[in-house]
């Protein structure tokens, strides 16, 4: 393992559960690559344990979750799960959830474990059981999503929402 003065610059950098989390490592800014430290160890980071994201592609975000353990990676084509193992050897698993990215993290939100997202490709679309993302409920607003470009997407608890706000 390399001390923290001997790190590879990253893109991003996160906490989940007892490990700091670099995210595009090594090639920054255009970095593939995550680098866990060893857990409870935040400035260890053991080179063997690097794990190299597929769609290889600059990643664009991390977005915090309300589930302990879960980080999500986004990329332009790709939306991953960053999951805790338990395991030294692989302490983090990245999970595909959908092929569809987004370029910012202000174009994601989650709601009771789904995802709401703004893809350049198909506008507004929510994760589905099924893994294919959905956009049947926004068939009557689809004409007035079509002119937004780089909308903000939120949730509104109150109203019980999901808001698009874009120019």
């Amino acid at each position: 393992y390399f001390l923290l003065t001997d790190v590879p610059p990253a893109r991003h950098c996160a906490v989940l559960g007892g490990h700091v989390i670099l995210v595009g490592a090594y090639d920054a800014p255009d970095g593939h690559f995550i680098l866990p430290s060893k857990f409870l160890k935040p400035e260890q980071f053991d080179a063997n344990t690097v794990i190299a994201m597929n769609p290889a592609e600059p990643f664009t975000g991390l977005v915090n979750t309300q589930f302990d353990g879960l980080l999500i990676a986004t990329q332009a084509n790709a939306i991953s799960a960053l999951v805790i193992t338990g395991n030294s050897t692989f302490p983090i698993l990245p999970r595909n959830i959908m092929n569809i990215g987004c370029s910012s993290t202000n174009q994601l939100d989650t709601v009771d474990g789904e995802f709401y997202v703004w893809s350049e490709q198909m506008g507004l679309i929510r994760s589905a059981s099924n893994g294919e993302p959905d956009t049947s409920f926004t068939i009557n607003v689809r004409g007035f999503l079509s002119g937004f470009t780089n909308p903000v997407v939120v949730w509104d608890g109150r109203t019980d929402s999901v808001i698009v706000a874009g120019n």
